[in-house]
């Protein structure tokens, strides 16, 4: 992968001289492709993280590239269990941006987080001499996992976990939807022009009502870390920023729609 990464730097360079020569990002199309653009501040691949057993946030993570997280994650005393799925992780957003560059395949976020885990299910559980390829289901990570902040959702109910970032006028959020066993079932981010990371929050929630209203989901919890935006939409608060209005608004009119919504703040 270091050797195949060494041809972003040279389009970067070539870029710079010839009209023409793409240099953005191919996943997110938001910011000039770097290694560490790519691994971790690139939306897309957030989201993979994000998803991931681990629930890595990397903006809230002091990282200056990606040597320093590796190193972070070898000094993880737990058998190279986080050094071994996180390396999983980028190997599977690199394959992704590879499918997007050579094969003209657009980013499946769902995919990827599939590839993900049946690499490091094939490698970190790997017996040596049994013929069996490892199928561990993505469910049991949960539990192995050691401080793992993720608390599942009662029966029946599925957990949309929201999370935003905002740089300079720039926000990107994302959704990750699990199930009580922590099964992986859904993912999807966007990107925008915000002013405030509260108006990035905001959208967050909205993004995951509508991807619940789109995957069928009728008894849903929704958790973020966001507390003025989870007061304003259990109505605890009468005090609601005019800016915030419209998106509070339109998750409870979708809200509406749903057997049941529930609104959950966790402190991160």
């Amino acid at each position: 992968m270091e050797s195949d990464a060494w041809g972003i730097w040279i389009l970067n360079k070539i870029g710079r001289f010839i009209e023409g020569v793409p240099t953005d990002c191919r996943l997110c199309d938001n910011g000039p492709e770097s290694v560490s653009h790519l691994f971790l501040y690139c939306h897309v691949a957030q989201v993979v993280l994000f998803a991931c057993p681990l629930n890595l946030r990397l903006h809230n993570i002091n990282m200056g590239s990606v040597k320093e997280l590796l190193a972070s994650w070898i000094l993880v005393r737990d058998n190279n269990y986080t050094f071994n799925l996180g390396v999983c992780m980028l190997w599977a957003v690199w394959r992704g941006r590879n499918d997007s560059v050579f094969e003209h395949k657009p980013i499946n976020i769902q995919s990827t987080i599939a590839h993900k885990i049946y690499w490091f299910s094939m490698f970190y559980y790997y017996e040596e001499g049994s013929d069996v390829q490892a199928t561990v289901p993505i469910q049991t990570f949960t539990a192995t996992v050691k401080n793992q902040r993720w608390i599942p959702p009662l029966e029946n109910m599925i957990k949309l976990n929201v999370d935003a970032a905002w740089r300079t006028n720039r926000s990107s959020y994302a959704v990750v939807g699990r199930n009580q066993a922590g099964k992986f079932l859904c993912a999807q981010a966007d990107v925008a022009d915000y002013q405030s990371p509260l108006l990035a929050e905001a959208s967050g929630f909205l993004l995951a009502i509508r991807l619940a209203a789109d995957m069928k989901f009728n008894r849903i919890v929704i958790e973020g870390d966001s507390q003025r935006v989870v007061l304003a939409l259990n109505g605890v608060t009468l005090n609601v920023l005019w800016r915030l209005l419209r998106y509070i608004d339109q998750i409870k009119l979708m809200v509406s729609k749903s057997d049941q919504v529930v609104f959950s703040f966790v402190l991160r």
